[in-house]
């Protein structure tokens, strides 16, 4: 008995079923988890089985604009067998406002006008304001079963025959002797006039009244104050209403106070924007508080942390709000941390929360929460600042990290954080990012979700047995539709138990996108999840598709860059560096995918398409798949001793190239029933690395690499490679600004030499050891080098010798110069021998450029000493002594008094009486290049010797 995937439309959950381990996924159509809980069940509408959509006009027009014509919306249905994902989204075919509720359904009242109610539809009363900054008489005004508090702060409260009545903001004096009918709506503030100053409601055990915390056409300068306690309401506006006709912004900030039984239909944080009569504008320019000790919502119910914005026309609608805390418990049906904005006309709608949305959750049983806003056409925002979700114990179904945009844009610019702590029961979805379908846009800056001691169940439903699916990306359908992640993302669960499939990318199809551009991952002392499948106990485990799902169908969404994984003190079932939807193989992603097995970590099916592993005890890897033919999964190893295994695989025809170490040869070893790749001995390596771009340096290469690392390595690195450590010799080539010192040491020997200097260079070596470098100044045995000709010199015309000259620095501080031979005939390349690391200064000497033609003395007979020559008629340092006659050995040239040589060198053996030649003429190159470096030698020593120059090389 192993576990097996399926799919649940776009979705991947963890089905058990009768197959062999390393079995890829399955995917059934049937399996996929059931939205509904016990608590869920019970508010199931009656006809249909499922629970009301979440449409703010779905309460029938109870609670939207006071007293108008009335319209309702059909919601549509919900997580249907086709689209596990579906948004819970309003039909907007409705004739009005979802949310203004523009009348009532038994056309009780007519819509107020702009102008002055009749006097008998007035109350005016003078009320003591309990505080808040209010002036210290106002009054309200009531007109049939729609109350204006216009600033005074009231309570609604049943009175002892048991019916709702307006008291003062203490509770104490009853402000109308008239009840409220049920469906009333009460505003904060006033009708199409401005209050300046706050707005304070309380509703106490009451039903069925709406309530704007501002209001009606009307701003209020200060902040709005809501607070409900046992009652069951309609809609809940922390903001007021416009429909164009004059705003209704809040300037200051917004509170509403949820609290005891009793269910509220909806609840927005901000205000109620309808563009029916002109750019409506219904804005919090603070922040919205919502506190809920007890959502209790159900059948449909929602709530949502900025406002609601709506246009068919060509006017605009706006009800931002400056940012949302949510905190609450509960049941609840859908939750959204932003606000929902409407657009079908050539207005546009913006329900956008400006600054950061915070929801925490507190043993909530929540069906649906999505943290950021919800736009519906083309023309519509709900985009936020940031988002930070947080749910402690409880219950979820479903949590999205971003907004929904169908159409329209709910962007989260910064970050969209999830955390999840000891939640009970994860039977659903989790998804890092947000929803996009319709060409709509619901990308997020970057995405962390981080879930701790929490329960991952498996459950059986519609014959399958079904578990949790995390998406760290987000979810897109149809073109031009995406969710992407377009910075970095992470998951991170640790503790807890639990089964399913997590996915390091986004859900995809139809050609949108659901990218995310680098992820990592860290799962660490996860249990399996224990359950029995009817026949026995079977433990549950958790599958790594790193990379994420794809589709194939033009779509995009997996990770693009790079995943690095970390697992410790868990057994996962499968880790993919991607899977395919259309044939539920491993699919190999572009992007590199890196896993860490540390202590406890390990595998109970399949391995497949990861480019490297990090291990540190062996790794039983029951199946596995390369990313590409003859492509290996690099191995990182530490802690294993020469001839240990690092990875046995349970398989008959394994190849030896599955797998390589990173730093040494592998070893192979293939058995009957399994192979294993063994631990070897490590050699080290040895790199050249240009520290410039292309161009400035020339190529440098090591002529024996082989050797020269050989040569490198003690016995202590020997030990350590023995050990897993890696040792690494790094070349560096960078280029070099001379100091004040070496420009004179230079000069000297360009003078005396005849040399052109083509190029500077700084050449250093390093060890590293586990990355910890250590330079190397001096070696004792050379290293032979091959640097290309540099192009001055390449260029030049006939040029007889390369050549470089090094300026090394001793410990003592001062410089010591040396001419480096080029060692082969190659006119592309200067090849020399060193041993020490310092500025190197490659150089070159063109026929003819010699010193003076002066003749010294004329050679003589063969042993013979030439005459002196006068003063200033010796050779320079490239002057030797003439030929003799016949082509004889010409001896030692006398000195002139210029000339601190003393010897002379060979002229050419066919040269005639009295001919005169630079040394770099001679037939004889080595020879006399060996004694003119000599020479260079003898005058830096000198020169330097004397003035004891001390420096930094760096200077």
């Amino acid at each position: 008995m192993a576990g097996k995937l399926v799919a649940v439309g776009t979705a991947l959950v963890l089905v058990w079923a009768t197959g062999g381990i390393g079995s890829a996924p399955a995917f059934a159509q049937s399996a996929k988890p059931d939205p509904a809980s016990s608590l869920w069940a019970a508010s199931a509408n009656a006809e249909t089985g499922r629970a009301e959509a979440d449409d703010p006009a779905a309460d029938g027009g109870s609670d939207g604009a006071p007293e108008g014509a009335a319209g309702t919306v059909d919601p549509k249905e919900h997580l249907d067998a086709e689209s596990p994902h579906e948004e819970f989204a309003p039909d907007p075919s409705g004739s009005s406002s979802a949310e203004s509720d523009a009348g009532e359904a038994d056309g009780e009242d007519a819509e107020p006008t702009d102008e002055k109610p009749l006097k008998e539809g007035i109350l005016a009363v003078l009320a003591l304001v309990q505080g808040d900054g209010l002036s210290s008489a106002a009054s309200i005004e009531r007109s049939g079963s729609t109350v204006y508090a216009n600033g005074v702060p009231i309570v609604v409260k049943p009175d002892a025959d048991g019916k709702a009545y307006i008291f003062d903001g203490a509770g104490t004096v009853k402000l109308d002797e008239t009840p409220l009918a049920s469906g009333s709506k009460v505003y904060g503030g006033g009708n199409g006039v401005d209050i300046d100053g706050n707005t304070s409601i309380s509703v106490e055990a009451v039903s069925n009244i709406s309530i704007f915390g501002g209001g009606y056409n009307g701003a209020v300068s200060g902040n709005a104050r809501i607070s409900v306690a046992n009652a069951s309401t309609g809609t809940v506006y922390g903001g007021g209403f416009s429909d164009g006709s004059r705003a209704a912004d809040i300037g200051g900030s917004v509170s509403i106070d949820l609290a005891g039984t009793g269910t509220k239909s909806k609840v927005y944080g901000g205000g109620s924007a309808e563009a029916s009569k002109g750019d409506a504008s219904a804005n919090v320019a603070g922040a919205v508080r919502i506190s809920c000790e007890n959502f209790n919502h159900q059948g449909g119910s929602s709530v949502y942390g900025g406002g609601y914005a709506r246009t068919s026309s060509a006017y605009s609608a706006s009800a931002q709000v400056g940012s949302v805390q949510m905190e609450g418990s509960g049941p609840t049906y859908v939750l959204r941390g932003g606000g929902w904005a409407f657009a079908s006309g050539s207005g546009a709608a913006h329900a956008d929360v400006l600054g950061a949305i915070e929801i925490v959750l507190t043993d909530p049983d929540v069906r649906e929460v999505y943290s950021g806003g919800y736009a519906d056409g083309a023309a519509a925002t709900a985009d936020a600042a940031s988002v930070d979700t947080t749910v402690v114990g409880g219950e979820m179904m479903m949590l999205y990290g971003g907004g929904t945009a169908d159409g329209g844009s709910a962007n989260v610019a910064g970050a969209a954080n999830v955390t999840i702590d000891g939640c009970s029961n994860l039977y659903g979805y989790t998804i890092g990012g947000g929803s996009a379908s319709n060409a709509g846009s619901a990308d997020v800056g970057s995405v962390a979700i981080s879930i701790h001691d929490s329960v991952g169940p498996v459950e059986k439903q519609l014959g399958s047995w079904v578990a949790q699916a995390v998406y760290v990306g987000g979810s897109a359908s149809g073109a031009g539709s995406h969710a992407d992640v377009t910075g970095s993302a992470s998951l991170a669960i640790e503790g807890g138990s639990m089964a399913g499939n997590l996915y390091g990318g986004g859900d995809a199809s139809g050609g949108a996108s659901a990218t995310v551009k680098s992820l990592s991952v860290r799962l660490s002392n996860i249990a399996a999840y224990m359950f029995n499948d009817g026949n026995q106990d079977v433990a549950g485990l958790l599958s790594l598709f790193a990379a994420g799902e794809t589709v194939e169908d033009g779509s995009s969404s997996l990770v693009q860059d790079a995943v690095d994984v970390q697992l410790s003190g868990l057994n996962l079932e499968n880790l993919w560096g991607a899977v395919s939807a259309v044939d539920d193989d491993p699919f190999a992603p572009t992007a590199q995918v890196g896993a860490s097995f540390q202590e406890g970590a390990g595998l109970t099916a399949l391995l497949a398409c990861i480019d490297r592993i990090e291990l540190s005890h062996e790794l039983v890897v029951p199946a596995f798949q390369p990313k590409g033919n003859g492509v290996p999964t690099m191995i990182r190893a530490s802690n294993f001793a020469v001839g240990d295994a690092l990875v046995t695989c349970p398989a008959p025809d394994a190849h030896a190239d599955w797998f390589a170490l990173d730093d040494r040869e592998i070893g192979f070893e293939q058995r009957e029933q399994s192979a294993q790749w063994l631990f070897s001995r490590a050699s080290g390596s040895i790199v050249v690395d240009p520290e410039a771009d292309a161009g400035e340096v020339p190529e440098v290469a090591l002529a024996d690499p082989d050797g020269a690392l050989s040569s490198l390595l003690t016995d202590e690195d020997q030990a350590a490679l023995d050990g897993g450590s890696s040792v690494t010799f790094a070349l560096k080539v960078a280029p070099h600004d001379l100091s004040s010192d070496e420009q004179s040491l230079l000069a000297e020997i360009a003078r005396l030499a005849s040399y052109t200097f083509v190029q500077h260079l700084d050449i250093s070596l390093a060890k590293q050891v586990d990355g910890v470098e250590t330079p190397l100044s001096t070696l004792s045995t050379p290293l032979r080098l091959t640097i290309a000709t540099p192009g001055e010199a390449a260029d030049a015309q006939t040029p007889t010798k390369y050549a470089v000259v090094r300026v090394h620095e001793n410990p003592d501080g001062t410089l010591e110069t040396a001419v480096l031979e080029d060692k082969d005939d190659d006119p592309a390349t200067i090849t020399i021998e060193t041993d020490a690391f310092s500025t190197y200064s490659l150089a070159y000497a063109v026929e003819g450029s010699g010193g003076t033609t002066d003749p010294g003395g004329n050679g003589g007979g063969s042993g013979d000493d030439g005459s002196n020559g006068g003063e200033g008629q010796g050779g320079s340092l490239d002057g030797g002594g003439t030929g003799g006659v016949d082509g004889q050995t010409g001896s030692r040239g006398q000195n002139s008094a210029d000339d601190p040589l003393g010897d002379g060198a060979n002229a050419s053996a066919t040269g005639g009486k009295d001919s005169a030649g630079s040394l770099l003429a001679t037939s004889d190159p080595t020879a006399v290049f060996a004694l003119a470096a000599a020479g260079v030698i003898l005058i830096a020593a000198c020169t330097v010797g004397a003035a004891a120059v001390r420096r930094s090389r760096r200077s």
